[in-house]
């Protein structure tokens, strides 16, 4: 084993403690008015639904899924999951575009939900039993759920978190983790009930459709990806020789001298000037 392959871990866990203290304050701000906003605009739709509500159907996968209250807990990490992705970052401008790209899929699934608004049955459960239902039961009302924006976020979150892992060297191990981590929100989002599988279905392909799209348009720069200062050479600018440099700046020249209809008579350079003050 090479002293590179030893020390590759030591490398691993010394930029992730980096890139978690850049720009704290700004991920920290970013997430908070992120997720108040799409709350706000999420009850609102939930409570006053402009357009009459479709109830989903059942199908046998959700048959075979039975109800598992003990994964609450699992559906409620989403809402740890999905800063991480921000968190992985240390540059500003990706910062941005990530944030961006997390605020156009909260608002795709809020605009299905405005034109299409849509519910699943509740299933009948002893709250007293499990307290935890009682106060989902009491906030969440079982609409808005056609596309599962819990599968759209934790795929998009997944997908996103895969790439800056494997750039930063991680293992497979850690990059494990965070698909089973993915896999296990979705299928609470089942299990829970708060969801069907056509609505996991249709949040993954949502989730995977977008994390595709900011991939390719959202992380590109003129110098490569954002954030990997160096690792893409610039191949739109590429270097001008001094020389060459020099020959245009000269033809510019001429052109503006053959416009003032000084062309014929080329002024004499310094140095000849020089020499010729001297004969005389």
């Amino acid at each position: 084993m090479s002293l590179v392959q030893c020390n590759q871990p030591i490398d691993w866990y010394r930029q992730l403690g980096t890139r978690l203290k850049a720009h704290w304050r700004f991920k920290l701000i970013a997430s908070v008015v992120m997720a108040s906003s799409f709350f706000a605009a999420y009850f609102l739709l939930l409570y006053f639904p402009v357009f009459p509500v479709t109830e989903m159907p059942t199908t046998a996968i959700d048959r075979l899924v039975g109800l598992s209250p003990n994964t609450l807990l699992l559906y409620i990490t989403l809402w740890i999951y999905i800063p991480l992705g921000s968190w992985l970052l240390d540059d500003k401008r990706e910062l941005i575009a990530y944030s961006a790209a997390l605020c156009g899929l909260g608002t795709a699934g809020l605009a299905v939900f405005f034109f299409w608004p849509t519910s699943v049955p509740r299933p009948n459960i002893d709250l007293v039993e499990y307290p935890g239902f009682r106060l989902l039961v009491a906030i969440d009302e079982p609409r808005n759920v056609f596309p599962c924006l819990h599968a759209a976020f934790a795929v998009f979150t997944a997908i996103c978190i895969g790439r800056r892992l494997r750039q930063l060297g991680g293992r497979g191990l850690i990059r494990g983790l965070n698909w089973c981590w993915c896999l296990s929100i979705l299928y609470s989002a089942m299990a829970t009930k708060q969801h069907l599988a056509v609505d996991v279905f249709a949040g993954t392909v949502l989730g995977a459709a977008w994390a595709g799209l900011y991939l390719r348009f959202f992380t590109r720069r003129r110098g490569g990806i954002v954030g990997v200062s160096g690792a893409f050479p610039d191949r739109f600018t590429p270097a001008t020789p001094r020389g060459r440099r020099h020959s245009s700046t000269s033809g510019i020249r001429a052109i503006d001298e053959a416009e003032r209809g000084d062309a014929t008579t080329p002024t004499p350079h310094r140095n000849d000037l020089t020499v010729h003050d001297r004969q005389q």
